[in-house]
């Protein structure tokens, strides 16, 4: 039977052990004094074997530790692929809505660098962005709205969830050209209390006035935004800049360990990237469109199963008819099941043959292009 022993169970059993040792090498020091020969050094043995659990304990400390880092970097693929995808989209939805190359560039490296360290996803900050330059028409200004925005959630204590709700809310808002009573209180709900004192006592008014001015439209989305943006980078109204307070708000364990998982999957993003583009140099053929043709040799491959089938049922089923005609339908049905899986099978591996020879295809080249 196999079982799984923790180390902290392990080291505990050794202490335990080590006094039990310790007397018996006593023992044997003592014996050594009057006994000659086949007892002299009897201690050392038992001290080696005391050290050798000792350090067998470590190794599998060691191993475990090393098999978590690996499950860590394992379970991050997904994520690191999702985060590529995400990059790759951006930039294609943000040249559809009419930005260029160098205001989508400015634009994701200002989002990139304001979430890092702090619990938001990029897609969700990337679809962010999105829906309030939807609204503004300007992809730089929409990048630092959405930064602040995120940053005054998070830093008084929101959730992901309550930014994506205030986004929703805010970039309809700032379509419209108000901020009507529910977008109101949808900040509030979303924790902005604070910030939003803080921008009226920056504006010199009460909050009341505050909201009375944006819902009426007497102070403008623009100054909001400025306002709110202002804020963020350099604080005022009683506040730190909010993006300090956010950093500070997420500083704990829980925080750190989901930080940990974002770093890796953005450093695996970043290297499953740089493979993507040296198989596009070297074979023309990005990581993207080789899984895509191998999904289209696998579908290749069933069809052309499929139209052989279809090609020889209508002998198969004169075989059968003439089996069972002669009575010997029940014993060939037996043996026939059996044939029938044997060359479904048979079939099917030949259309994994197809794609497994792609494949090393692929690698094949690449192989001798790394080591030219």
């Amino acid at each position: 039977m196999t079982e799984s022993y923790s180390v902290k169970a392990i080291l505990s059993a050794v202490d335990n052990m080590t006094p039990v040792f310790q007397n018996v090498a006593n023992v044997a020091s003592k014996l050594k004094g009057t006994i000659q020969g086949s007892t002299s050094g009897a201690d050392k043995p038992v001290q080696n074997l005391n050290n050798t659990f000792k350090e067998t304990a470590k190794a599998i400390g060691a191993m475990q530790i090393a098999s978590k880092a690996i499950g860590a970097i394992t379970n991050s693929v997904g994520d690191a692929v999702n985060r590529m995808d995400t990059l790759n989209n951006a930039t294609r939805t943000f040249t559809n809505m009419g930005f260029n190359s160098s205001q989508i560039t400015s634009a994701m490296a200002g989002l990139k660098n304001s979430i890092m360290g702090l619990p938001t996803p990029l897609d969700q900050a990337v679809k962010g962005v999105q829906m309030i330059a939807a609204s503004t028409g300007n992809l730089g200004k929409s990048q630092k709205v959405y930064s602040a925005l995120n940053d005054a959630i998070i830093g008084f204590g929101g959730s992901t969830a309550d930014v994506n709700n205030a986004v929703i809310q805010l970039s309809q808002a700032f379509a419209n050209g108000k901020v009507d009573g529910m977008t109101w209180i949808s900040m509030m709900n979303s924790n902005m209390g604070p910030v939003l004192n803080a921008i009226a006592k920056q504006m010199g008014m009460t909050t009341g006035q505050l909201k009375d001015g944006l819902s009426s439209g007497k102070i403008s989305v623009k100054d909001f935004q400025n306002a709110l943006v202002e804020l963020d980078q350099s604080g005022g109204g009683g506040l730190a800049s909010l993006h300090s307070i956010a950093k500070d708000a997420t500083s704990g364990i829980g925080t750190s360990f989901q930080n940990m998982k974002t770093a890796i999957s953005r450093g695996l993003a970043n290297l499953i990237q740089s493979v993507s583009q040296f198989m596009q140099a070297i074979s023309g053929s990005s990581i993207a469109d080789i899984i895509t043709n191998i999904g289209s040799g696998f579908e290749k491959a069933m069809n052309s199963i499929s139209v052989a089938l279809k090609a020889v049922t209508p002998t198969i089923k004169s075989f059968f008819d003439f089996m069972k005609s002669s009575g010997l339908g029940d014993i060939f049905s037996a043996l026939s099941t059996g044939l029938l899986t044997f060359i479904g099978t048979f079939l099917g591996l030949l259309g994994v043959v197809q794609i497994i020879s792609t494949v090393k295809k692929c690698f094949y080249c690449a192989r001798r292009c790394y080591d030219c």
